[in-house]
């Protein structure tokens, strides 16, 4: 048993933390009805504690885990995840669990077993189901720059020339940043800003967006 919580413990360091992690199976561990150490067991746990118990327990508050059927209050029936019938008696046990970290435990909105369904193994456990509710974040778009109309460029070359020529007028101090190196890297933004206000997008169809220069 301490190879298997060790392999376990392993595995689960292996996982980046802020993934999402649930681990379920077989522990045969009854949770009991220990304090809430930890935030690892709730209030609604079952059976006396075993050996078992404590290797998950210990497992738990390692990895900041919690045991999720702990904290769901259901009617026996819904409990138990184990018959065993000796053909006199039958004894019912809650040995399988669902582990997930406890600032996941939210996200879990119901918890419980169905004895109605069949287990296509023909095993004596019976199927064991939680819900989980999760929110998908969508991605940001990415905001496109606007596509210059190429066709209109050649064939308004004249007239878009003359428009640059006179969105340029308005830089009188360009001479003055030319002999300053250090204001060179602001001129080239100024100019691109410049080249992209006259430029016709393509999407665009409410005219000539070029202005003539005036007479």
């Amino acid at each position: 048993m301490d190879n298997f919580y060790n392999q376990l413990s392993a595995a689960t360091q292996s996982i980046p933390p802020h993934d999402i992690l649930i681990v379920l199976g077989d522990l045969n561990a009854f949770s009991g009805t220990y304090d809430n150490v930890g935030g690892v067991l709730g209030p609604f746990g079952s059976g006396s504690p075993n050996d078992n118990t404590d290797h998950m327990i210990t497992y738990s508050g390692m990895h900041d885990f919690t045991v999720l059927g702990s904290w769901f209050r259901r009617l026996d029936v819904r409990r138990w995840t184990w018959y065993s019938s000796d053909g006199f008696t039958i004894t019912k046990k809650e040995l399988d669990r669902i582990l997930t970290r406890q600032r996941d435990r939210g996200l879990i909105k119901s918890y419980r077993t169905f004895r109605s369904v069949d287990s296509p193994a023909n095993s004596d456990h019976v199927l064991l189901v939680a819900e989980l509710s999760l929110t998908l974040l969508k991605p940001r778009k990415t905001p496109s720059l606007p596509r210059p109309d190429v066709a209109r460029l050649v064939q308004d070359a004249e007239l878009y020339n003359i428009t640059v020529q006179n969105k340029f007028a308005s830089l009188g101090a360009l001479l003055t940043m030319l002999r300053n190196p250090g204001s060179l890297s602001r001129m080239s933004s100024v100019i691109l800003l410049k080249k992209l206000s006259v430029l016709p997008e393509e999407s665009v169809n409410h005219g000539s967006l070029l202005t003539p220069s005036p007479s």
